[in-house]
């Protein structure tokens, strides 16, 4: 049995959300229960079907990949009632916004460069004109991001040797 086309778009959403949630709570590495599909109760868990396509996850797991490959974690920031945001800095020191709101809502940016790029949760990208960020239950991205400060920092839970 395979996953409905919800549960896929549950799966890539909790999938996403837990990695920057871990993050944002200062866990150092983190892994996914299983990659290939594996019979748990008759159900292919993993990021892949049984015939070895891929699932939502996976275009999930590797847009977060992409777009955050290099950048290095900086804090939350507050945008507004059932916003969550999380920046991180790119190595050109632009910074990356990710974001969502279970309850779907709006928030202002303001500041912002003349192109930014908004992409999907499975990495659809484009490019934003004006500063009105709207947000939905899906983790998006945004990217070429200047002068944004965090609100919440943390510390590590443990420290690399």
């Amino acid at each position: 049995m395979e996953y409905t086309l919800q549960e896929q778009r549950d799966q890539a959403e909790y999938m996403v959300k837990s990695q920057i949630l871990l993050q944002s709570m200062g866990v150092e590495r983190d892994f996914s229960f299983i990659f290939r599909p594996y019979n748990e109760t008759n159900i292919a868990w993993g990021m892949l079907r049984w015939d070895y396509t891929p699932k939502i996850a996976y275009a999930a797991f590797a847009n977060l990949t992409a777009k955050l490959v290099g950048c290095k974690y900086l804090g939350e920031v507050k945008l507004g009632s059932g916003i969550r945001a999380f920046l991180y800095q790119q190595k050109d020191k632009k910074q990356t916004l990710v974001f969502w709101s279970d309850k779907g809502g709006s928030f202002k940016l303001s500041n912002i460069s003349k192109k930014i790029y908004k992409a999907d949760l499975v990495g659809g990208e484009i490019v934003i004109s004006g500063n009105i960020i709207k947000a939905d239950k899906y983790p998006a991205y945004i990217r070429n991001l200047t002068g944004l400060k965090i609100d919440v920092s943390v510390k590590p839970i443990v420290k690399s040797e």
